[in-house]
């Protein structure tokens, strides 16, 4: 209940300048920035998003970002080998959270609430070669299991040393874990028998759910013991949150093989571990025409299942809303669903296009060169109350838009 108390507190003020958006809303910076260095294409275009009136940021830091190939490094971060902890036999995150760049893209005072999508070198190797969460065998192990622990434990340590009083709320979360167990593709898995026979059968899903949830179990335990330390310290005045991603409803949808029900992140990881924080990266919701209501049940059922556990969105999005205007619309009919039930954290795909995107599947609020494109002029105009002051007959066009959604 302390995540959620400090959430909401720090969700309440908006920045005093415009434009605005709802509080608690972010939109996902997986790279797609214009810039020479990080200095550019993360922290400034993080604060370039702060100014545009996001209070929550998604950032990813895995150590993909150092193997050399530049689409695992859309941030163009330069991690120095020879630098104190970041030696590749060193733990990764609490090195990566402390590089320059991103500590001054979580800076923004504006920035209320960050969400990592992280990943540690003890489960996935020193470049992000290997998948061992994923591996039961690799449990069985307590060295390995106790690495894991480590690397959050120092990860959220070095979060309350450097980010200490500024109110800040960050949620340590990972990428759709749904989709992790099933070998990408959770939907797919379910109507693919080719994929079904490659991935395995739903006996090895479990068995990666099981490896998941011991993931999952031990990254909290270190959070845990980080904000331990940290109290012993005196360090406070913000908080470290555990996350958990899903992205398969199946409290609302039923989702069978051979008659036989699909284990899911949902129902047999969340209410084992209770986090301080779920995510729902909420396509499937989205792509039946059923956000309100699925988020609505989705929140009561986790007020029971997970006690305590804050309730969000961690991903949605319509491809090519970035340039299409009918696209554009149907994200804002479908925020506007979202906006309804008033979730805390609601993260938008994406800041930027990502890397590697053709066109057809623009995604992005901004351009690369930071400049808001027009489906975030139109969530700015239609998500936020205006003034209630009659239209001028001279108003501009963003003025009688304004109008017009409310």
């Amino acid at each position: 209940m302390a995540v959620l108390a400090a959430l909401l507190a720090g969700g309440v003020a908006q920045a005093s300048a415009q434009p605005q958006l709802p509080p608690g809303w972010g939109a996902y910076h997986w790279g797609g920035a214009h810039g020479e260095d990080a200095m550019q294409r993360l922290a400034g275009a993080q604060g370039q998003l702060a100014a545009q009136g996001f209070t929550t940021a998604r950032l990813v830091l895995s150590p993909r970002l150092r193997n050399g190939r530049p689409a695992d490094n859309p941030y163009g971060l330069r991690i120095d080998a020879s630098a104190p902890g970041c030696a590749p036999t060193d733990p990764f995150l609490p090195c990566a959270i402390r590089q320059p760049a991103v500590q001054a893209a979580i800076a923004p005072p504006a920035l209320r609430t960050v969400v990592l999508t992280a990943y540690d070198a003890a489960a996935i190797g020193a470049q992000g070669e290997s998948a061992r969460y994923l591996d039961p065998d690799f449990w069985r192990d307590d060295a390995g299991r106790d690495a894991v622990r480590r690397e959050y434990r120092e990860l959220t340590l070095a979060l309350y040393q450097t980010q200490q009083r500024s109110g800040k709320t960050f949620v340590i979360a990972s990428w759709e874990a749904d989709n992790q167990a099933y070998c990408g593709a959770f939907l797919r898995y379910a109507q693919d028998a080719a994929l079904r026979r490659q991935c395995g059968d739903l006996s090895t899903r479990a068995q990666a759910l099981g490896a998941l949830r011991e993931w999952f179990r031990a990254r909290q335990a270190g959070i845990r013991e980080g904000r331990a330390l940290a109290a012993a310290a005196g360090l406070g005045g913000m908080t470290v949150a555990d996350g958990i991603e899903f992205n398969a409803n199946t409290l609302t949808y039923d989702y069978r093989v051979d008659g036989r029900p699909m284990p899911s992140v949902l129902r047999d990881i969340v209410p084992a571990l209770r986090p301080d924080v779920v995510l729902y990266s909420a396509y499937d919701s989205q792509h039946r025409g059923a956000m309100a209501g699925d988020l609505r049940q989705l929140r009561d059922w986790l007020a029971t299942a997970a006690p305590g556990a804050l309730f969000g969105i961690g991903e949605f999005g319509w491809r090519g809303q970035g340039t299409d205007f009918l696209a554009a619309t149907r994200l804002l009919a479908t925020a506007q669903e979202v906006l309804q039930v008033g979730l805390p954290i609601v993260v938008l795909w994406a800041a930027f296009d990502p890397p590697g995107d053709p066109p057809a599947h623009d995604y992005g609020m901004l351009n690369a060169d930071a400049t808001p494109r027009r489906v975030l002029r139109m969530l700015q105009d239609c998500l936020v109350p205006a003034p209630p002051v009659s239209t001028p007959p001279d108003a501009t066009p963003r003025q009688r838009a304004r109008e017009t959604c409310h």
